[in-house]
């Protein structure tokens, strides 16, 4: 009886398992028909839902794709000012790193859920917009491992990343069935705040000088999906108008209280921040400055009376620079309205709606012909002195962008407003060509250290031969590993093998083991200075050698009148003179002991490579407001196989890191 029990209940065992595994399967088959019919199907995202196992009841269940419960472990800290510098910020910086690593693979609903459901997720990218710092040069590759990087290269990361983030987010549609409607992405991310005029204006200032093809999309993208974006704008202009006009009358403040340096750092900062926007945002934000007289005319007067106002109290050469910043940003905003509102136009031809060639060439002649004006205006009317530098804002445009000629083809465009045209032409200054550098004569060949091959072997290069060093101890040389490495397609676990196991390939096996890092040096040919040969010059011939006199001239004492004695021992003294002066060349050791002089020298910086971003946006931009109802063209990201079920949220922080925060 026991033995047929024993029997019966093994029998029940394998057949229970048999079930399981067979009700597993159909659960799996059920998931992926599911799945296939939601891609069939086509449903926007915030209509849709994805199938999961519950876990308790083993039943299939239905999940909104937006929905809190796909937020799991990942968290995301605010980023602070101290985390530009802090060595204690190490470990957040990884954490964010990961974080982000994992929201960029996780798949679309995921990633919107947390996007748009997760406030942490708000706070941290309004934070790091805000206060992060220029990343330092050059940027790591996202594929090291966090473990691997320092601070610094924890922070460009967490710089790739973030943009990355960005462009994901500007993307309405993955793919034929993953997307949402245009309405609805307008609405949640006005809703969220996730999208505003101030983050944008982040975004151009940091990424915009590292790909800003991208950005120039991204901001087109959004301005047309998001008309209040616009509008915004529009108010943020006369804010702009309000501080340039208080920092002209700060920059004037004869009381001597006045922080000028502050109102430098000011003024700079508004400007500069403007003029990199416009640069890089579409054309609607051009036309609101055009519309906009008063920030023209306070561009006009910053650049030609308060920076030269400055300049004259700051005349210290650490704030040149800043100055140069200051004029080059302003007439760069003035050149951006010029060309892409009126001149532009009027060259290409170009048939845009509300645009009439007469109308337009009788307003840029008009704009032109009273820039002159503008400081003596604003001079009168605040009781200021009207400084010396009246139109050189005129004259960088000439010098810079040749203003003059484009508006000569402007007036063959529109021939009817040639009259203001010339007006116009009369007020733009003429600019001197500067003679040509000579040419150098000969070149030589100088030796100098490689700074951009040296800082990519140590940010790439080096983390590897580090790890294999480790392993196979130190007599072994990086120089060595490197070419070790290299020829191993960079797999520490083969060259790791091939040392151990004595299998080196007998390229590598000649070579000194001890070999040390890679030399850097190169020899470079650069000009050398062209050398005048010298000259020899006939002395003029002297028509009557009485004539001749020696010390300083005077019409009152005439050589016939001095006297023989003293004629006789200034020749004499003159010739000693003479003698003392071609003999005597001996080096005065008393210049030893003085301090070499020291030139600082330009330093230069690596170009950054372009963030491979796929896809851009190419979208007609009209003057006009445009409609909630248009959607995006598609752009391509690749969804990662990470994520996909229900998280139950949580935080995955050590406790140092939380200390770590809480002290933040």
């Amino acid at each position: 009886g026991s033995q047929s029990a024993s029997q019966y209940g093994s029998s029940s065992k394998e057949e229970r398992t048999a079930y399981q595994k067979q009700r597993k399967a159909k659960i799996e088959s059920d998931l992926r028909n599911l799945k296939d019919k939601k891609k069939e199907e086509r449903v926007p995202l915030e209509e849709s839902v994805s199938h999961v196992r519950n876990e308790l009841s083993g039943e299939i269940e239905a999940v909104k794709d937006l929905d809190r419960r796909w937020i799991g472990e990942l968290s995301f800290l605010e980023y602070l000012p101290g985390d530009n510098d802090s060595p204690e910020a190490e470990e957040v910086l990884r954490y964010l790193n990961r974080d982000l690593r994992e929201l960029l693979l996780a798949p679309y609903h995921v990633f919107w859920s947390y996007v748009l459901l997760d406030k942490a997720f708000g706070f941290f990218l309004d934070s790091f917009l805000r206060y992060f710092a220029e990343p330092v040069l050059p940027l790591p590759d996202l594929r090291q491992d966090p473990e691997s990087l320092d601070a610094d290269g924890l922070r460009g990361q967490l710089f790739e990343r973030v943009f990355l983030v960005v462009c994901r987010i500007t993307q309405m549609e993955e793919s034929t069935y993953l997307f949402m409607t245009s309405q609805f992405y307008t609405q949640e991310l006005t809703k969220s705040h996730l999208v505003d005029l101030p983050k944008l204006i982040d975004i151009a200032r940091l990424y915009g000088c590292h790909n800003s093809q991208k950005v120039t999309s991204t901001l087109k993208f959004l301005f047309y999906q998001m008309p209040r974006l616009k509008r915004d704008f529009k108010s943020a202009l006369t804010v702009v108008a309000e501080e340039l006009d208080r920092a002209g009358d700060a920059a004037f403040d004869e009381s001597g209280t006045t922080d000028m340096q502050g109102v430098l750092g000011a003024v700079v900062d508004i400007v500069f921040t403007l003029a990199t926007f416009i640069n890089l945002a579409p054309n609607c934000t051009v036309y609101a400055v055009r519309d906009n007289r008063q920030v023209i005319n306070l561009l006009v007067y910053t650049h030609d009376a308060v920076a030269p106002r400055l300049e004259y109290l700051l005349s210290s050469p650490a704030f040149a620079e800043k100055l140069a910043k200051l004029r080059k940003s302003a007439a760069s905003l003035v050149h951006a309205v010029l060309e892409r509102c009126y001149l532009g136009p009027l060259l290409l031809g170009r048939d845009k709606r509300n645009f009439v060639p007469n109308d337009a060439a009788r307003e840029v002649a008009e704009l032109i012909s009273g820039m002159p004006q503008v400081v003596s205006s604003f001079a009168s009317l605040k009781g200021h002195a009207e400084p010396l530098a009246t139109g050189s804002l005129l004259m960088e445009l000439e010098r810079t962008h040749a203003i003059a000629n484009s508006l000569r083809k402007a007036a063959a465009t529109a021939p009817s407003q040639k009259a203001a045209i010339d007006a116009a032409l009369a007020v733009v200054p003429a600019v001197e060509e500067a003679p040509a550098p000579s040419v150098p004569s000969a070149t030589t060949v100088v030796t100098e250290t490689d700074r951009s091959a040296e800082s990519e072997w140590k940010t790439k290069r080096k983390p590897l031969v580090n790890m294999v060093k480790e392993i196979v101890g130190p007599d072994y040389g990086e120089g060595f590993i490197d070419k070790c490495l290299q020829h191993y397609n960079d797999s520490v676990e083969h060259v790791v093998a091939h040392i151990f196991d004595g299998s080196l390939h007998a390229s590598l096996s000649e070579l000194d083991h001890k070999l040390a890092k890679p030399d850097f040096t190169r020899t470079v040919r650069v000009a050398a200075p062209a050398v005048v040969p010298f000259q020899v010059r006939e002395a003029p011939a002297v028509a009557d050698v009485a004539k001749v006199h020696y010390g300083k001239k005077s019409t009152k004492a005439p050589l016939d009148l001095v006297p023989d004695d003293i004629k006789g021992f200034a020749k004499s003294y003159a010739s000693t003179l003479a003698d003392d002066l071609l003999y005597n060349d001996e080096w005065d050791d008393s210049f030893d002991a003085q301090a070499p002089l020291r030139v600082a020298g330009d330093t230069t910086t690596d170009e950054v490579s372009n963030l491979s971003i796929s896809g851009t946006y190419e979208i007609d931009e009209e003057e006009g407001e445009g409609d909630d109802s248009s959607e995006g063209s598609t752009s391509s990201l690749s969804n990662g196989s990470k994520g996909g079920k229900p998280g139950k949220g949580g935080s995955k922080n050590s406790s140092s890191t939380r200390a770590y925060a809480q002290k933040r």
